[in-house]
């Protein structure tokens, strides 16, 4: 997921990673990153398991 082109979308995985990084800083300049998002897919739909970014 490019930053620059889905910027909320980054915004939230940032959010979430604040759950367990206590030193997270990183909320609102996500538009040089790219997230790389592994996803489960089951019978009842595709679930993320992790991420990335770069």
């Amino acid at each position: 997921v490019d930053g620059k082109k889905n910027k909320v979308y980054g915004q939230n995985l940032c959010y979430l990673a604040k759950l367990f990084l206590d030193h997270k800083t990183l909320y609102y300049d996500v538009d040089l990153f790219l997230f790389y998002i592994l996803c489960e897919c089951d019978d009842r739909g595709c679930h993320m398991v992790g991420y990335f970014s770069k």
